[in-house]
């Protein structure tokens, strides 16, 4: 299915006696996955124009069923007429058509409620035949039974060879230029790891190749300095005037605000209504200039107009707004939201980690964290609470190497020294794979923004390190509970929480 460096294809050609495999396309933010299913959409398009594929390609962005009706798999994802009549003709028993419907069913993780998640995976799920097949797309953290009946697939982060490739390409392949971009990018040793996300990879060559404030120090000041160049930061840096009435700050305030409000509200996409309540909350005076503000935020690419509504261009984008917006709220707002993320409501991660990057007090953040764990155990697994307070205590450590965790801290989590946490977060990047079968399997790779492929190689874990929670079919990994992908493995890196 996938062929080694190549970019990630799924085949347009296939025996009609063959069940087509559902995939789950999984990776952190930045990774690829929506190019993946577009680029592959596009290309199954192609195909059939060309009369070499019978394979039909249905894209959907799943967060637009957060709040509709589901009652079946046609009514779900099939609603035009066209697409009814042709899923008609594939599901009768005497039709002998050569067609498959490939669904490509993107950003499962941007339905915030896991019961809907649920619920429009058992459909999808309905729906699987010798003449259907599912790909599904979503964030690593995604995780349940719920999800057993598809080949999950982890996209790999880029190599060194990929990550050159991309700079050679962002800098016009000029040598000196991609030399000068290295001897830079060794003086900031934090965006090593950064530069083999994709997305992140692409900001921090935009951010150096037409800023003038050098490289960013870590994730989150990458992103403030390219929100920033896209709100009127390129103008400055190419010394363009395109006639911009609004200022950054202006527009940033707005985003915040707009970005708080359709986090809180659990949804992707807004409103025009919403952008001008944004602007009556945060900037009075521009109230009348609705049309003037939003012109320039979609000209800026801040926001995307899709039909009658209008969204960030991608959902981190709307989480780090959203926790920039959250550090201007009552201290009582963080703490719910912390209560709600470390209770199981993954909706929050994101928002979270960047709300801890924001901060230069540690030794604060880490009061705040335990006195979220304080609220949470009483009503929550402890394996929940503990696996959701590791991904923000990492958060702080990136942020502040050299800060030490108070005794309380670490004997509340069972961490006994900062070494032992950081060569658990080693193990967990070495072992932060699946298993397929008896064999390895080659990771999904997908073209991104800038036409790149990217493919790797997973290895298979013991069966030691899995014994209970593997799957007898075809031996895929599955978690223990909702805690997330390293529930399974969290009592393999960490001693037991000492009991009085």
């Amino acid at each position: 299915m996938f062929q080694p460096g190549h970019p990630a294809r799924l085949n347009s050609t296939r025996s009609s006696s063959i069940k087509p495999t559902p995939l789950l396309i999984t990776g952190p933010a930045g990774y690829g996955k929506t190019p993946f299913c577009k680029w592959n959409a596009l290309r199954d398009l192609e195909a059939l124009e060309k009369q070499s594929s019978k394979v039909l390609p249905v894209y959907i962005q799943l967060h637009k069923l957060s709040n509709v009706p589901l009652i079946s798999f046609q009514k779900a994802f099939l609603a035009s007429e066209e697409l009814a009549t042709i899923w008609q003709e594939l599901n009768q028993s005497e039709s002998g058509s050569r067609w498959t419907l490939r669904v490509y069913l993107d950003r499962l993780d941007e339905v915030p409620s896991q019961a809907r998640q649920i619920e429009i995976a058992n459909i999808a799920a309905s729906g699987v035949s010798s003449k259907t097949q599912i790909v599904m797309t979503a964030r690593d953290h995604v995780s349940g039974p719920w999800l057993s009946w598809l080949r999950r697939l982890e996209i790999q982060p880029f190599g060194e060879d990929q990550v050159r490739q991309l700079a050679d390409k962002w800098l016009d392949g000029d040598a000196s230029k991609v030399s000068t971009f290295y001897e830079k990018l060794r003086l900031v040793p934090s965006l090593a790891s950064l530069m083999k996300v994709p997305l992140l990879g692409t900001l921090i060559l935009a951010v150096y190749k037409h800023g003038h404030e050098g490289l960013p120090e870590n994730r989150t000041r990458l992103y403030e300095m390219f929100v920033r160049l896209l709100a009127g930061g390129w103008d400055a840096a190419k010394d363009v005037n395109r006639g911009s009435k609004f200022g950054s700050q202006t527009k940033l305030a707005v985003l915040s605000h707009l970005a708080g409000s359709l986090h809180t509200a659990k949804k992707r996409d807004g409103s025009a209504s919403e952008v001008k309540l944004a602007l009556q909350q945060r900037v009075p005076g521009l109230q009348n200039e609705l049309g003037q503000v939003l012109s320039e935020l979609i000209v800026d690419g801040l926001l995307v107009p899709s039909g009658s509504t209008l969204s960030f261009p991608h959902l981190s984008f709307q989480e780090f707004l959203a926790a920039k917006d959250l550090v201007e709220l009552k201290s009582d707002r963080a703490n719910n939201r912390l209560d709600s993320f470390l209770k199981g409501d993954d909706w929050w991660r994101e928002v979270l980690a960047f709300y801890v990057s924001f901060h230069d007090k540690p030794g604060q953040i880490e009061q705040w964290i335990a006195s979220g764990v304080a609220r949470a155990l009483p009503k929550t697994l402890d394996e929940i609470v503990r696996s959701r307070v590791v991904d923000l205590c990492r958060v702080l450590l990136t942020s502040f190497p050299s800060f030490r965790f108070s005794p309380d801290m670490r004997q509340l989590l069972g961490w006994y020294s900062e070494s032992a946490f950081r060569q658990a977060r080693r193990k967990h990047r070495k072992r932060s794979v699946r298993h397929l079968g008896d064999s390895p399997v080659r990771s999904a790779g997908c073209p991104t923004i800038c036409g790149f492929q990217r493919a790797g190689t997973t290895n298979p874990c013991s069966d030691s390190d899995f014994s209970d929670v593997r799957s007898s079919e075809d031996r895929r990994v599955l978690p223990r509970c909702d805690a997330g992908r390293s529930g399974a493995r969290w009592a393999r890196w960490h001693p037991p929480m000492r009991r009085g």
